[in-house]
């Protein structure tokens, strides 16, 4: 089991908030003692980095009906949401916008289908650490521009001052968005556009020599099997997972970023 400073300070996040939406589990005083929360919560999280199936769960890790039951209730209430929204960081002023595709194996709700099989896809806007500032799961399906342009008008999202992109974004409408919100989209080459109509070569070398940011925010979130492979039935229970492993994430390169200030 994951046990370390990174999913001690996760679970006493957590478990604030269990205590602000009053779904923390009390013990009783005689009968049988439920099984804690906080052994739950590291099964789960456990569960993503290594990929385990429920059915193969070791006997060292609680019973698995007791585990999708409480699972159950805080995917339903939207608990890892909340944990997710109170680790994102703030603006930094410039952002990285890219898209990854995770396949579903068992199908499911909103599973779109491409010419690598089906599955969905997470678009995210990380900063300059790497770390994402706001992030979006979709049934995958061509246009990436377009599932960004509706995403970002329907969530009213701040847009960065400045917005580093791969060659996918560079279209007439997608920059046209981002201009009318105060935001300078700089993409890599476009072979398909007129020398004119590209950004100027300084820019598109700047948004190359930043896109490895980005990226690697993927190889980190590539670690939790489960979440690069989607097995769930549907598409809330495999965000909250999702929300968990990008939680974990922030919180050990945070800590990451301090041990080495000192």
């Amino acid at each position: 089991m994951l046990i370390n400073n990174t999913t001690e300070r996760l679970w006493s996040l957590f478990h604030n908030i269990l205590r602000e939406y009053d779904l923390e589990r009390e013990i009783p005083l005689q009968g049988r003692k439920p099984t804690p929360d906080k052994l739950i919560f590291l099964t789960y999280v456990w569960m993503l980095r290594t990929g385990c199936q429920w059915r193969l769960l070791p006997s060292c890790f609680p019973c698995k009906t007791v585990c999708l039951e409480r699972l159950k209730i805080w995917r339903e209430v939207g608990l890892f949401t909340v944990l997710l929204e109170r680790l994102l960081p703030e603006d930094q002023g410039i952002g990285l916008l890219d898209a990854s595709f995770n396949r579903a194996r068992s199908g499911g709700d909103e599973v779109g289908v491409t010419r690598v099989g089906k599955g969905c896809c997470l678009q995210v806007i990380t900063g300059l650490d790497s770390l994402p500032l706001v992030l979006h799961l979709y049934a995958a399906g061509p246009g990436e521009a377009k599932q960004a342009e509706a995403w970002l008008e329907c969530e009213k999202v701040t847009l960065p001052r400045v917005l580093l992109a791969d060659a996918a974004y560079d279209t007439n409408t997608f920059r046209a968005f981002t201009r009318e919100r105060n935001c300078e989209l700089i993409t890599t080459n476009n072979y398909g556009k007129r020398e004119q109509d590209l950004d100027p070569p300084l820019l598109r070398d700047l948004a190359r020599h930043y896109r490895w940011r980005v990226e690697r925010f993927f190889a980190w979130l590539g670690a939790y099997r489960r979440v690069i492979t989607r097995f769930e039935k549907t598409m809330n229970s495999y965000a909250q997972g999702v929300f968990l492993a990008i939680s974990t994430i922030i919180t050990q390169q945070t800590q990451n970023s301090l041990r080495n200030r000192l």
